[in-house]
């Protein structure tokens, strides 16, 4: 599932059409999860009426309005309930086919989920997670919390947790002024 619904309002355009590797992000995460995961879709906040990747890609809209990453997972997983998800945001450019292949490797599918531990915060980083099908009671019944975070979840449950040999494999990329420094590094 990559996670797509934003509005890309700090960025000031639309964050899955940057070139970060030679063509647009969207297209780049695409391929990378194609050639490991059974099928991929795109969580957009409203389904594509023209764009070509409508055609091509999978969607699933956010059927949750406001809740951001934790409404595209929740919306997922009411399409597919009994499916696990490898969640990964399209803003995350450091994402490549050997993380995706060590996520997929340490996968505890007998835990709500596996996560990369992001040293920064601490925490395990939901951007880039598989989701157990467990995970669903799960983060309904955060959000009857008042809780719309995934990380709220991870943090709260069972879940495998791996330490990456690069925190810059978790980065997020959200406005002019990060592109440009991810550029320049």
């Amino acid at each position: 599932l990559i996670l797509n619904g934003g509005k890309s309002t700090r960025m000031g355009a639309d964050k899955s059409n940057i070139d970060y590797h030679g063509k647009p992000q969207l297209d780049h995460l695409y391929d990378l999860l194609l050639a490991q995961c059974e099928q991929i879709f795109i969580s957009v906040s409203t389904p594509s009426k023209s764009s070509a990747q409508s055609n091509q890609k999978a969607e699933i809209a956010d059927r949750f309005i406001g809740l951001g990453a934790f409404g595209g997972i929740l919306s997922a997983f009411m399409a597919y309930p009994d499916a696990a998800f490898l969640v990964a945001a399209v803003d995350m450019p450091n994402v490549d086919e050997a993380a995706i292949k060590e996520l997929i490797q340490k996968r505890d599918s007998s835990k709500t989920a596996t996560a990369f531990l992001n040293e920064a915060t601490d925490f395990p980083d939901p951007l880039f997670t598989i989701f157990e099908p467990r995970a669903y009671p799960k983060l309904l019944h955060y959000l009857s919390l008042g809780y719309a975070c995934p990380r709220k979840m991870l943090i709260n449950e069972s879940i495998a947790l791996i330490k990456t040999s690069s925190q810059d494999l978790l980065i997020n990329v959200n406005t002019p002024a990060e592109k440009d420094q991810w550029h320049d590094r």
